[in-house]
């Protein structure tokens, strides 16, 4: 089994084994490999001077796991965890579905990463496997995944796969996991996807959920908040009557920013009590429904509308979001909008009030980043457990 070291411009080194077949997994003939790759970057840090002690260069944090539908999917995977930075796993365990993969049994290469850090600094060192199995191999994954996670560390289920609904690896491994990240941006079936995802929520055997789509929304809520943190515009909170969200369509031409815009609504909508008397209709160019807030004489209507565009030429997913507020002689409005890959602009316009409008710094952030943060993340997330409750009710059976 031999084995080989690769440098990169990006201050990554590689050593890693050379693929090789297996009929069953055996953990052992692993963890035999990673002790002769750790040697060898052992051996290496010795060539290069004292102070390289290689127990202190390697990762402790969490085992990640993720999951790929085609070979490239899985190579942009492990890309993804080789430009991780704040955060890496100790070790990622990549299991590939192959279709093209004929052969009977399995391949398994087993790789050390190490990131270059500041000057002065230890890298950051840690390990991936990568398990290709074909299509009849599917059924076996789960079991192979499990004896390769590092004991008494949590696991990370990173789903990448775009099929997820009725799923069987999905169940097995998120059942496996203390913590599941999805990107509902990329799911093929996003209603019946979210609605499997919600309906673990709060069991104490199921992992706790976090998605790309959600944490891409912390500027827009953020700015969305600021509008109302002055006591002149707290009041329009109570007055909105109709919303706006235009996000990028589902065309195949681009990442879809539909289940953001979903999660969005769902989180204005549980944070101020509304309710949802039906779900979205469908309109020409997306959906629309109808929500109430208030109780009894103060109760009111807001108009929720979902706009999708064709042809977006940025990367950004939400692209506008516009609150309007019933006021005494003029509405109040309140605006975002994006400009670029970098910044958005808001514009704020209260009732009685002098129109504000300004450029802020608003980046799209890269998986890397998104991986990075979630890698990081322990806890639940009320907000988006609720955003998301409150999403899959809005949507139509089938959508």
């Amino acid at each position: 089994m031999a084995t080989k070291a690769r440098s990169s411009s990006d201050g990554v080194t590689e050593s890693k084994s050379a693929h090789w077949h297996a009929n069953t997994l055996d953990p052992r003939t692993i963890e035999r490999e990673f002790a002769k790759l750790w040697a060898q970057q052992e051996e290496r840090s010795r060539r290069k001077g004292p102070g390289n002690d290689v127990a202190e260069l390697r990762t402790s944090t969490v085992n990640l796991i993720a999951v790929a539908e085609q070979s490239i999917d899985a190579a942009r995977l492990e890309e993804t965890v080789r430009q991780l930075r704040d955060f890496a796993p100790t070790r990622a365990v990549v299991l590939l579905i192959d279709a093209e993969h004929d052969q009977a049994g399995i391949e398994v290469e087993a790789t050390v990463r190490e990131i270059a850090t500041e000057r002065g600094r230890a890298p950051i060192r840690f390990e991936i496997v990568r398990v290709t199995a074909g299509p009849e191999g599917i059924t076996s994954l789960a079991s192979i995944a499990s004896p390769l996670l590092v004991p008494e560390l949590p696991t990370f289920l990173f789903w990448s796969s775009s099929s997820l609904a009725g799923n069987h690896l999905f169940s097995e491994l998120s059942a496996i996991s203390d913590r599941l990240i999805i990107d509902s941006s990329i799911l093929s079936a996003p209603d019946a996807s979210m609605r499997t995802v919600a309906s673990t929520l709060g069991s104490p055997r199921a992992p706790i959920v976090s998605d790309f789509a959600w944490r891409r929304l912390n500027p827009w809520r953020s700015l969305l908040a600021q509008f109302f943190d002055h006591p002149d515009t707290l009041p329009a909170l109570d007055r909105i009557e109709e919303i706006e969200l235009v996000s990028r369509a589902a065309d195949g031409e681009g990442p879809s920013g539909e289940t953001g815009s979903l999660l969005l609504a769902g989180w204005l909508a549980s944070s101020l009590d509304w309710r949802i008397p039906g779900p979205l209709v469908r309109t020409s160019d997306g959906w629309r429904v109808t929500l109430r807030g208030g109780t009894g004489a103060e109760e009111r209507e807001i108009l929720l509308r979902l706009r999708h565009r064709t042809q977006v030429q940025m990367r950004g997913r939400i692209l506008s979001v516009t609150l309007r507020a019933e006021g005494e002689t003029t509405p109040s409005i309140f605006s975002i909008e994006r400009l670029s890959e970098g910044f958005v602009r808001t514009h704020s316009e209260p009732e009685g009030a002098m129109p504000t409008t300004r450029s802020v710094p608003a980046a799209v952030f890269t998986n890397e980043v998104l991986l990075s943060r979630e890698l990081a993340s322990l806890g639940r997330d009320s907000n988006y457990e609720n955003a998301l409750r409150f999403a899959v009710r809005l949507m139509p059976e089938g959508t």
